[in-house]
């Protein structure tokens, strides 16, 4: 068996010490890296997700449009239905008032 020189022992031992102190340091340095990496992420999705909504908010009226779409044949509709029945009553009333100008004239 072989002893150390106390010189030597505590070379090693400070080399030991310098070495963990470096790897400290890496570890350190990689975690706040890693941290920084996670609030630009956390920004980002902040972010995408304002966007995300306000393109939400300005896109739901188009799942309203098929609702717009029918109501606006059932106005179509009624509107057609109104402009029979005027047709019929002008008629009616073009027939009585062509009924009295006959009328008259045979007077």
């Amino acid at each position: 068996m072989t002893l150390i020189a106390d010189a030597d022992l505590q070379t090693y031992w400070l080399l030991g010490v310098v070495l963990a102190a470096v790897v400290v340091v890496i570890v350190v340095v990689l975690l706040v890296a890693i941290l920084l990496g996670a609030r630009r992420i956390l920004a980002a999705a902040l972010r995408a997700l304002a966007a995300i909504q306000s393109i939400r908010r300005n896109t739901d009226p188009l799942w309203d449009l098929t609702t717009t779409n029918r109501v606006a044949a059932e106005l179509l509709a009624g509107a057609l239905s109104i402009k029979r029945h005027t047709e019929g009553i002008a008629g009616a009333l073009e027939a009585t008032e062509h009924g009295r100008l006959e009328e008259g004239a045979r007077r």
